[in-house]
């Protein structure tokens, strides 16, 4: 047979369809594309169990969202799929961005940064590094330390409105105001007794407990409270810290004082 005889490509198509068989396409690009299309169905269901994992839903949302419309169908995940994927990774993204949180070992309390629990912790352990360059008073944070030294500086910014009395610290102001308001937020459970400060409810329940903790050193009589005792020790000291303006006698308790007064009245 001559060369310009041999049939053409097109024509054995032709024929081959004539007969109604079925042949093979000679085009290596489309076998290609079924080849990679039968292996990205077989490795998505060999992945399928790990689907649940975050490093899998993170990389098949990347992939998914990065198809072009013409790749489309590459991808062969339902629209629910991605949206709990997409779920998933809002879930992961916030559990990433919530805070630390350290916890105290003696009473369980949590704080969100490790200085700050380890400026707690001091309270436990009584550890009072701070210490005052003039009187050498110590104190667990520095800010006490800070209004401390304005003592010693006369520095006493906070001022009341009703007697003009002047205070280092807004708390120490707060509490007096109370005895111009007649406010007492401190009640005693027992009887129902109130107090402007939390040092004389504290004061005040050892009546009920008879617990007499401050004692003297010199005597060994003991009393409640520690501003009996202040009293007491006059006694052994011959302190004598109240004057009488008039006639100039000292006296150790200020009751006694405005006792005297009323002589000169």
């Amino acid at each position: 047979m001559v060369d310009g005889d041999l049939p053409t490509s097109s024509s054995a198509d032709q024929k081959t369809a004539a007969a109604g068989g079925t042949e093979t396409s000679s085009n290596p690009d489309l076998n290609t594309h079924e080849d990679n299309s039968n292996s990205s169905q077989t490795k998505f269901g060999e992945d399928n169990e790990d689907r649940s994992s975050s490093d899998f839903q993170l990389k098949l949302l990347s992939d998914c969202e990065s198809k072009t419309d013409d790749r489309e169908s590459d991808c062969r995940v339902s629209e629910s799929d991605v949206n709990t994927v997409k779920i998933n990774v809002n879930v992961l993204s916030k559990e990433k961005a919530r805070p630390e949180s350290y916890s105290c070992d003696e009473c369980g309390k949590t704080m969100n940064r490790q200085a700050n629990l380890d400026k707690h912790m001091r309270v436990h352990t009584g550890q009072k590094p701070f210490g005052c360059g003039v009187c050498g008073k110590r104190f667990s944070n520095k800010s006490n330390l800070k209004p401390h030294m304005k003592i010693h500086m006369g520095q006493k910014e906070f001022s009341c409105n009703v007697c003009e009395q002047k205070f280092v610290k807004k708390i120490n102001l707060n509490t007096h105001m109370r005895t111009h308001t007649g406010e007492k937020p401190f009640s005693c459970e027992v009887c129902e007794e109130k107090f402007t400060r939390k040092t004389n409810l504290d004061a005040h329940m050892t009546s009920h407990t008879g617990r007499k903790q401050f004692g003297c050193d010199a005597c060994g009589q003991k009393f409640a409270q520690k501003k009996h005792l202040d009293t007491h020790v006059r006694i052994h000291t011959g302190e004598k810290p109240f004057s009488c303006d008039v006639c100039g006698q000292k006296f150790t308790r200020n009751g006694t004082l405005s006792a005297h007064m009323k002589i000169h009245t």
